[in-house]
């Protein structure tokens, strides 16, 4: 059986960090280099990244005399639009954000009209908020009749890259 201790040495606290000093003991001195190494190749894969979190799509259509905007379900497929709704939301969730100051974004909520031919850079992002994959092409709609919007939630992640 191995035996790891684990000790708080010291506790750092203010108004701009949190974070306390460890230290980890066992009974045979290779074992710590070992979950050392472990535990540095996690926190270094350890990202934190701006991410669409929820994406909600929405859809009108012009035939109709009183439509309206109604919710799209994730599986739902239309011959006018080039993708399959779970394909275009995996579309948004793919761009990749990029900030100059991470503190001041906690949430965001971008409302976005998606045209016959929509790429990521048509999406109107403030000055803070930057979109990298600017050319990625999220769909194409081949109907006049239909209408789309998306609603996208945008946080910042801690995301284990592997």
């Amino acid at each position: 059986m191995k035996l790891l201790k684990i000790i708080l040495v010291k506790k750092y606290k203010n108004n701009k960090t949190n974070f306390s000093l460890l230290q980890l003991k066992t009974d045979k001195e290779k074992d710590i280099a070992i979950l050392g190494n472990l535990i540095r190749r996690v926190l270094l894969k350890n990202v934190n990244g701006i991410k669409i979190t929820k994406v909600n799509l929405f859809l009108k259509h012009e035939a109709k005399e009183e439509s309206k905007y109604l919710p799209m379900h994730k599986f739902l497929t239309l011959n006018s639009i080039n993708l399959p709704c779970y394909e275009l939301i995996e579309n948004f969730k793919n761009l990749e954000f990029n900030s100059k100051n991470y503190e001041s974004l906690k949430k965001k909520i971008l409302l976005i009209n998606l045209e016959k031919s929509t790429k990521a850079s048509q999406i109107i992002t403030n000055q803070k908020l930057r979109i990298l994959n600017r050319n990625k092409q999220l769909c194409t709609i081949f109907s006049n009749q239909i209408k789309l919007k998306a609603l996208l939630e945008i946080k910042i992640c801690y995301t284990l890259k592997v």
